[in-house]
């Protein structure tokens, strides 16, 4: 083929591919344009699907299919809420990574988050087409990926202490509240910024547009959240909420202790292809790490370090959340299959035979227990 009908060929297939993207270029314009006008009509579908989810794990009789059809709801309107909360955070000027390795710290925070959305239905449809071996075989890849990803992010990165998800949900009644007070006392005078920032002093000041009565006046500097100012030639509107702090550099011995959190999944693993799946040794070596992963990010190893004023509010809330979890291991094989079985079992009945109107709840609930105990307690999840 000569050089001109290659080159034909070439812009052919340009133009094909042109004609068929515009439409999808189009609709994610007009999708985007909607989401950034209509916040809060797009919380209440998201709110609507998720109750929808919920809804129809009681309705059929095949609970198997249930949580199957329930996790593939919940899969897709996690994604759905993270894509919103994508779209918000870029309108409000909230995203504002430009240089190379904060770009790329977002891109792997995105993707552990997408992982840890679909990871349960990952699993489930794995076990579905391949069987036991299928699932085992995904449960380790996406094990290995999420523990390295969060390696780099530790140790090249010093994100330090990792939520789960790494990228939060985004805290929109805030954001509504802070766009109504705006609009309501701002309506004419939408372009004038609340508060000036001094360019070299980065001193802050209420702007005279703004000013309030003087027998009602705040004589307080303004919180940085509601402050406009220009960063590296952007204009940035933080009525979307700020960060409660910065992150706390962690030192050797509570590194040690984040890195164990990071390994605990992996531990149990190697655990389970030593020994079994029925042995009580693996899940007892990720008891053990969780508790000493627990100690050492806690400062009970170090007496002078105090975690309520060490860490910021993220990070503690996190801790607690770590904290709360380790109730998990009771209902986690194959300590549950031996022992809480038969303890949760005979509780439930006992209610559901002595309180009035509970049995309509709990019977349902011990139904459902077995399939949820194989798919959402297990040791590997964070």
């Amino acid at each position: 083929m000569t050089a001109p009908a290659e080159s034909s060929v070439v812009e052919l297939i340009r133009k094909g591919l042109g004609f068929v993207n515009r439409p999808f270029q189009e609709a994610k314009e007009n999708y985007v344009k909607y989401v950034t006008e209509n916040p809060e009509m797009i919380t209440q579908i998201e709110k609507t699907a998720r109750s929808l989810s919920y809804a129809l794990e009681f309705i059929p009789r095949d609970y198997d299919n249930s949580i199957f059809i329930t996790e593939l709801l919940t899969t897709a309107n996690g994604l759905f809420v993270y894509v919103n909360d994508c779209i918000l955070k870029k309108s409000h000027g909230f995203d504002l990574g430009e240089k190379i390795p904060v770009r790329f710290v977002q891109l792997l925070e995105r993707w552990l988050t997408i992982v840890e959305f679909t990871q349960a239905f990952v699993e489930m449809t794995a076990s579905r087409i391949g069987g036991r071996g299928a699932r085992w075989a995904v449960i380790v890849v996406i094990s290995l990926i999420k523990a390295c990803m969060r390696l780099v992010l530790l140790y090249a990165f010093k994100s330090n202490i990792q939520t789960h998800p790494p990228v939060q949900k985004m805290t929109r009644e805030t954001l509504f509240s802070k766009d109504q007070d705006v609009n309501s006392n701002n309506i004419e005078n939408k372009s004038k910024p609340y508060v000036y920032v001094g360019r070299r002093t980065g001193h802050v000041m209420r702007t005279l547009d703004h000013t309030s009565p003087t027998h009602s006046r705040s004589w307080e500097t303004p919180k940085p959240s509601s402050v406009s100012f220009e960063l590296e030639g952007k204009v940035v509107n933080s009525s979307f909420p700020t960060p409660p702090g910065s992150p706390t550099e962690l030192n050797k011995l509570e590194r040690v202790g984040e890195t164990l959190h990071i390994l605990r999944p992996i531990i149990h693993l190697i655990g389970v292809g030593f020994f079994g799946t029925q042995s009580v040794v693996p899940w007892l070596l990720s008891l053990v790490t969780d508790a000493s992963s627990h100690t050492l990010l806690n400062g009970h190893v170090q007496e002078k370090l105090k975690t309520s004023t060490r860490f910021n509010s993220d990070e503690r809330k996190e801790l607690r959340r770590r904290a709360a979890v380790m109730i998990f291991y009771l209902l986690r094989s194959p300590i549950y299959d031996r022992f809480t079985k038969v303890k949760v079992m005979k509780m439930i009945q006992v209610l559901s035979d002595h309180v009035p109107l509970v049995r309509f709840i709990l019977q349902p609930l011990a139904r459902y227990l077995p399939a949820w105990q194989q798919v959402y307690f297990y040791t590997w999840k964070e």
